[in-house]
């Protein structure tokens, strides 16, 4: 099962950009379907490799994983069409079966949702 590698990787991508002293809420990620992740495997994964933190390490073990999946980027072979689709096996416009995946291998964290903690202090002196 590799969801598992893949979510400590996206913690360690996501705790890199958190803002100091903000509580992640949400990673947002994008996935290609050559990464061949499996959905309910990977919310497993997230949620194991966050309740395994430090609870004092702004509360991930309350993040939540949105994945974006990416369609297939096709190409034709014999028209050099190129296109998305759903569906790996697709015809082109032009009638062609020669159709061969363009990438798919996408995996990016795209954003975080985070809750900033702000600290207000009173004036130390009033120049009134």
């Amino acid at each position: 099962m590799h969801e598992l590698s893949l979510a400590r990787s996206i913690l360690e991508v996501a705790r890199r950009y958190r803002p100091p002293g903000a509580r992640v809420r949400a990673v947002h990620l994008q996935a290609g379907p050559l990464q061949a992740i499996d959905a309910q495997a990977m919310q497993w994964a997230w949620q194991a490799v966050c309740e395994a933190q430090d609870p004092e390490d702004s509360g991930w073990a309350e993040s939540r994983l949105q994945i974006e999946w990416l369609p297939w980027p096709l190409h034709c072979r014999d028209c050099d069409q190129r296109w998305t689709s759903s569906q790996l096996e697709d015809r082109c416009r032009c009638g062609s079966t020669r159709v061969a995946p363009a990438g798919g291998d996408a995996l990016q964290v795209m954003s975080l949702d985070v809750d900033l903690q702000v600290t207000v202090h009173s004036p130390v002196e009033d120049f009134a």
